[in-house]
């Protein structure tokens, strides 16, 4: 009977088990599939706690999947915003706005959560999703509150 991982050598002997299963590739529905399913939910849990991954840093990501996408700064005009503030990104000399991050996830495909890092949103989402949602929101609210103030008034 499996139980849940408390030490590393029950770690070690759990994935020695798991190897096994893998080799023998079991099917659905048999009891070697169901041992396999169950050591690799006991063996995540314990690498979440233990062997935990760092998110990698938003500006390393971003130049990482341009690199991927063979895109250039260029080409980062208009998702992030000007000339000048792709360069400034890209130098670290200013931090992803919420904006910058949402047009980098929906055009490149990056997980949000790796571009937040580093920023008032990480916080926020390590402590509540929800609140990160209210944090949007409220950016875009003033965002819109601020355009229509900018907007030319008509007679």
């Amino acid at each position: 009977m499996y139980k849940v991982i408390k030490a590393e050598k029950q770690y070690r002997e759990y994935l020695a088990e798991i190897e096994k299963l893998m080799e023998i590739d079991p099917e659905e529905g048999t009891e070697e599939r169901d041992k396999f399913d169950l050591l690799a939910l006991l063996i995540n849990e314990y690498e979440e706690k233990h062997y935990k991954i760092d998110l990698p840093d938003p500006v390393e990501a971003v130049k990482f999947r341009m690199e991927q996408m063979g895109l250039k700064a260029k080409d980062l005009v208009g998702i992030i915003g000007s000339k000048s503030k792709v360069s400034e990104v890209l130098n670290g000399k200013v931090k992803l706005s919420l904006n910058m991050i949402k047009a980098l996830n929906a055009k490149l495909d990056i997980p949000a959560e790796v571009l937040v890092k580093d920023t008032d949103y990480y916080k926020i989402l390590e402590n509540d999703v929800t609140k990160l949602r209210v944090a949007e929101d409220k950016a875009e609210y003033n965002s819109e509150k601020l355009q229509a103030c900018n907007e030319p008034k008509k007679h």
